[in-house]
């Protein structure tokens, strides 16, 4: 993981700013954290230092404090810029012993300018202590934390939002998109952070953040947290009468800038509006409608959904390269707006809001538009205020709409041009008379080319009655393909090709366009699915903006574009070593590179981009801001040429470089590894090195065929952490009992750029890339050799003329309900939303979908014969899981059958809330509850025994069973009974019991749980006493070490016994007594003993004779009941329990013996 650390570190060397936990002294504006301009705080406003008197024994007081090694330089250029705001400090004069640089003699008034700014060059290369791993990008990927010299992995369970918001923040990478669990970015292979981290979500780094002992103790790799940063901080719209409508500002970092009116659409619009609690968007009008702007002019694709809350949330896909100016700045009107009921507002009828019978907003009323005077150009007008594309088709209908009147308009008389109909001439108003009205179609998701993943070339597919089908190339030529073109706003056709057999409907043959038409449906063709074609004559398109890249050796050399047709370069002017890193990850050539300029090395290529500038948010090329298409400042030895990093491991005579024999350099030389012993762990640990993602297999005796040469390694035994293979355990160099018959394979799973937000990784090599299916869809595990054997990845460039079936993954799901946690089961399978049959659907299957969707545990199925919004009548069945899996694609591949009247999957997930312990706030101990139907109810205790108590335990994360008591009676439903787990079941779910609501039970026979992960905190003596805390079914001491007054006060306070308290040391009151907690340290923020820092549980240099903390706290009796009554009657009091402490119930259970020592109060 060496190589991942530095390569973090290096593509963060461009953030200008670092700090240290709770430091006052910071470095600003460096090429990286060691270096910088000398800032210092004062008054909790940042300042800077005067140079005067400054030195080297000033500055290593500086690198010191910032754990930056050695002072290198004190440069006077003034390279670092000036700062801003007060001058802190002046005539500095450090001995350079002092701990900190406010140690150091100085004055505090100063007579210089920030032209004096002192700045320094540290030595060191310090690491950020958290980073993100195995993401799309240098914001997104799995959370790990390092202490000391290990990196430690987070537990989903104890990762949210708020800890999320400090993370991207402490990273400089904006706010947090999305939260994963479930491993989402691999599983890590250190070890668990054994702290639940508590951020506010105010803090500037994590180390700033209140933590306790977890209590996910049996927290697995499985559950490793995901974390995706986005850039884009805040938003709003200006220069309008309202909040709620104006011209679209959005912030990236910490810059403000406008959006161009080509990369912004009705659903991003409508996302903004949403986040800005201004409703959903009515008008997205462009050419600076609400006057132009200033600054950076943002050019960012949003694919957005419409289910977004915020823009963050929504996929960057491409930088927009067309020439835009702030005369093209995007604008938004919401209905929130005063604005939305302008004259020309508009809307469509159909459930997109793209397509439908057209109404117009005029003179207060909804109006609908008369047919005979509108054209396309009035309906570009339309489509384009919607921010729905252009217009397709204009077509008539009598329905009657929703109109506020039976008053219509006509007469509107557009250029095209226009960005808002209220541009137009104003309409006339007639009485509706039988005549037909405007309904339209805009382009938003009419047809689509499959293959490449900007939409600019492949199979061409259309969209009818509910799904996507093929068109057939029968009498298809080049007119037709410019049209296609031309409506996907992907320039000109360069040529119709095939790309392999589609499925589904074929929707379209005889299609005749003359070439000048606006959209495929303005040319004539057979009638919808009249056709004599099978699939292997499914036409494909290649546009002009399709778009490819290059290295022109492979891993190094000319870096060069495929676009318009043709093979260009890319400008060296402003490409740093960041840009050559991402690049070479993009092309898998390894996790990081270097970049230089030199002359073409094809005499008259065009230079395709320029001043190419990738954010710590992009993860190819295509996000990268840059000049527009063909516009450059490029000299004759201005071309970018990249060589990315060399390894001593390699993969050779497979599909593409993460596939292959395994060859490792030694002395100079190349040679093999014997396959003895070789495995996952070993593959795990070549992929790693090569930037190639997980392993997925690691095949024996020369599957890529033999080597020549020597055998340098046998008897590998990885621990699947090292960072190179070298750094694994083996035979001396070369010495082995092998042949190159037995030389190891290894299958990586791909880029980075290929993983998903589900985790799973494309088995080929990134952007660009396609898999191509040898013989048909294998119906076998994704795990399957079968699977691996049967894939071959190319750039799509190279297929352009074959004929091959491209295949995306399957499995994404979705459910239905509003919460998108519950409702009828949709699985994209094949490129088509299906649903899925209840026939052989289990608790299992049901479990990996509701992990998929980040909703928790799988709470109930049930039947539904609800249409649901499929895109066709076939149905999926067969699929088979374990139930551990995290996404659908990883279970059996279903088989499909068409819908019959058989009834389909619906599922409620719990998002974590199936099951409850009522009664310890820690969610441990309590009273058993599960939910169903929509509401709590309690488990009655017939049959129940310790094997059941278990299952719970582990369910909740909660350690192991210690035993099941009665916690009082509950009210509700009592949904369980007779329940029989084995012990070894992951859920609940999955034991047996009687049918829900199925008993003879009354509520005080309901059924309570004691897990090992349950805490509990006395006195002795109510509250005054040794200080004493319940865990592991055990009652222990806490000892004096560094205990202070802020921690005695929060303890008294946490008892109820009052605000303030004293702490003196003493010795165990009971003999043998574990020492539970040793070096508490509570700090201001902390409101419980838990969320103070302490050692490990059961870790301490606590002497038994006098380290026991002992607290006298300044009021003598709690402000609770004391059940002493309890105690004296043991467990038989069960009916009083419900109300009771459970610390009370404790001490009686310690009373009457739990096997553990009596610590009698």
């Amino acid at each position: 993981m060496e190589m991942e650390s530095c390569l973090f570190i290096l593509m963060f060397s461009s953030l200008l700013l670092f700090t240290t936990a709770d430091s006052d002294v910071r470095l600003v504006n460096g090429n990286s954290p060691c270096e910088g301009r000398v800032e210092v705080r004062r008054d909790e406003q940042w300042g800077t230092v005067c140079d005067d008197d400054w030195d080297m024994t000033d500055s290593s007081v500086v690198c010191r404090q910032m754990f930056c090694g050695d002072a290198v330089a004190a440069p006077d250029d003034f390279r670092f810029g000036p700062g801003t705001g007060n001058i802190w400090m002046d005539d500095v004069s450090c001995q350079g012993s002092e701990s900190t640089l406010k140690d150091c003699e100085h004055e505090r008034q100063s007579d210089c300018s920030h032209i004096e700014d002192v700045g320094i060059i540290c030595s060191g290369n310090r690491r950020t202590p958290i980073r993100l791993v195995q993401g799309t990008h240098l914001c997104s990927g799995r959370v790990e934390i390092q202490h000391g010299i290990t990196w430690h992995t987070v537990c989903d369970a104890d990762f949210d939002l708020q800890d999320a918001e400090v993370v991207c923040r402490q990273l400089g990478c904006g706010i947090p998109a999305k939260v994963l669990g479930g491993s989402a970015f691999g599983k890590g292979g250190y070890q668990m952070w054994t702290e639940e981290i508590q951020c506010t979500g105010n803090e500037s780094n994590v180390y700033s953040c209140p933590k306790s002992s977890t209590k996910k103790q049996n927290c697995s790799h499985d559950s490793d947290t995901g974390l995706v940063c986005s850039g884009y901080t805040n938003s709003r719209l200006v220069d309008s009468p309202d909040s709620c409508s104006g011209r679209v500002e959005l912030q990236y970092l910490t810059e403000w800038g406008t959006m161009c009116d080509a990369s912004w659409d009705l659903r991003a619009a409508n996302v903004l509006c949403q986040q800005l609690g201004c409703g959903s968007a009515v008008a997205v009008p462009g050419q600076a409608w609400f006057g132009e702007g200033s600054g950076p002019i943002w050019a960012d694709v949003f694919e957005c959904h419409g289910k977004e809350t915020h823009l963050s949330q929504c996929a960057v896909s491409s930088w927009n390269r067309a020439v835009c100016s702030h005369g093209h700045d995007a604008g938004v009107i919401c209905n929130g707006s005063s604005l939305s009921s302008l004259d020309g507002t508009v809307r469509l009828s159909g459930e997109s809001g793209c397509e439908g019978q057209l109404e117009v907003q005029y003179q207060h009323t909804w109006s609908k538009v008369l047919l005979d005077s509108w054209s396309i150009r009035e309906a570009s007008v339309a489509c384009r205020q919607l921010g729905c594309g252009s217009a397709v088709r204009i077509y008539s209908s009598s329905l009657s709409g929703t109109g506020d009147t039976d008053v219509c308009l006509t007469g509107y008389q557009c250029s095209g041009t226009e960005s808002h109909l209220v541009n137009c001439n104003a309409p006339d108003t007639v009485n509706c008379s039988s005549s037909p009205y405007v309904s339209i179609v805009c382009s938003s998701e009419s047809l689509r080319l499959v293959g490449d993943e900007g939409g600019c070339a492949g199979r061409l597919e259309v969209f009818h009655q509910g799904s996507w089908g093929t068109v057939c190339d029968d009498s298809w030529d080049l007119n037709d393909a410019q049209v296609v073109c031309r409506q996907l706003q992907c320039g000109t056709a360069l040529r119709f090709t095939s790309f392999g057999p589609g499925n589904g409907s074929i929707w379209l043959g005889k299609v005749g366009c003359v070439g000048n038409e606006s959209s495929l449906w303005d040319c004539p063709s057979a009638q919808w699915r009249q056709h004599d074609c099978g699939h292997e004559k499914d036409v494909g398109v290649v546009c002009s903006e399709f778009k490819d890249l290059r290295l022109a050796d492979g891993c190094s050399g000319q870096l060069e574009v495929y676009y318009n047709d043709t093979w260009g370069n890319v400008c060296f002017n402003e490409m740093d070593k960041n840009i050559a890193t991402l690049i070479c990850q993009q092309l898998n050539c390894g996790t990081s590179g270097t970049v230089s300029s030199a002359g073409s090395r094809v005499k008259g290529a065009p230079n395709w981009l320029d001043s190419v500038k990738c954010r710590p948010h992009d993860s190819t090329l295509w996000q990268c801001p840059s000049s527009p298409w063909g516009h450059n400042t490029c000299g004759d030895n201005d071309v970018a040429n990249i060589t990315c990093e060399s390894s001593d491991v390699r993969l050779v005579n497979g599909n593409s470089r993460c596939a292959g024999r395994v060859e490792i350099l030694h002395q100079g030389q190349w040679g093999t590894v014997c396959s003895d012993d070789w495995d996952m762990t070993d593959a795990a640990v070549v992929c790693r090195q090569l930037g190639c993602g997980d392993a997925v297999d690691a095949p024996l005796n020369a599957h890529f065929g033999p080597g020549t040469g020597n055998i340098w390694k046998d008897d590998t035994l990885c621990g699947g952490t090292e960072p190179t293979l070298k750094d694994c355990a083996s035979r001396r160099w070369g010495e082995h009992n092998c042949d190159h018959n037995e030389d190891a394979g290894a299958i990586c799973s791909g880029c980075r750029s290929c993983v998903s937000a589900a985790g799973l990784r494309d088995p080929c090599e990134g952007a660009g890339r396609v898999c191509l299916w040898e013989g048909g869809i294998p119906n076998v595990d994704r795990g399957d050799s079968v699977y691996r054997e049967r894939v071959k990845c190319l750039l799509l460039s190279e297929i352009i003329h074959k004929e091959t079936e491209l295949l995306t993954l399957d499995g994404m799901v979705r459910l239905s309900g509003e919460g998108g946690c519950e409702g009828q089961l949709e699985v994209d399978y094949q490129h088509t939303w299906s649903r899925v049959l209840l026939d052989p659907w289990s608790i299992r299957e049901a479990s990996v979908v509701c992990r998929q969707l980040g909703c928790g545990s799988a709470v109930r199925i049930y039947s539904s014969s609800l249409s649901g919004t499929g895109d066709t009548d076939v149905c999926l069945t067969g699929y088979q899981c374990s139930g551990t899996e995290s996404h659908l694609v990883n279970c059996s591949a279903p088989h499909t059958l068409s819908c019959s009247s058989s009834p389909y999957v619906s599922i409620v997930c719990s998002k974590h809330r199936s099951l409850r312990l009522v009664g310890d706030e820690g969610g441990c101990a309590g009273r058993l509850e599960v939910f169903h139907q929509g509401s709590w109810g309690t488990v009655c205790d017939d049959s129940w025994d310790l094997n059941d108590a278990q299952v719970v335990c582990r369910q909740l994360q909660c350690g192991t069973a210690l035993r099941f008591t009665s916690f009082g009676p509950g009210n509700g439903s009592i949904w369980l009974d007779e329940v029989g787990c084995v012990g070894n079941e992951s859920s609940l779910w999955d034991c047996p019991s009687a049918q829900w609501g199925n008993h003879d039970c009354i509520h005080k026979e309901d059924v309570g749980v004691v897990c090992s992960e349950y805490k509990d905190l006395r006195l002795a003596e109510g509250c005054s006493g040794q200080l004493e805390v319940y865990y592991n079914d055990t009652w222990g001491n806490v000892c004096f070490n560094q205990m202070d007054t802020n921690t005695v006060s929060l303890i008294c306070q946490q008892l109820n016994c009052g605000k303030n308290g004293t702490v003196s040391n003493t010795e165990s009151r009971v003999k043998g007594a574990p020492n539970w907690l040793d070096i508490v340290k509570c700090r201001p923020h902390d409101s419980a003993l838990w969320q103070c820092p302490s050692s490990p549980w059961g870790q301490n240099k606590c002497d038994d004779e006098d380290e026991v903390a002992l607290i006298t706290c300044e009021r003598r009796h709690p402000r609770m009941h004391h059940m002493s009554n309890l105690e004296a009657d043991g467990l038989q009091q069960k009916t009083t329990l419900g109300s009771t402490p459970i610390s009370q119930i404790k001490k009686v259970e310690a009373a009457v013996g739990t096997g553990s020592p009596k610590l009698d109060s």
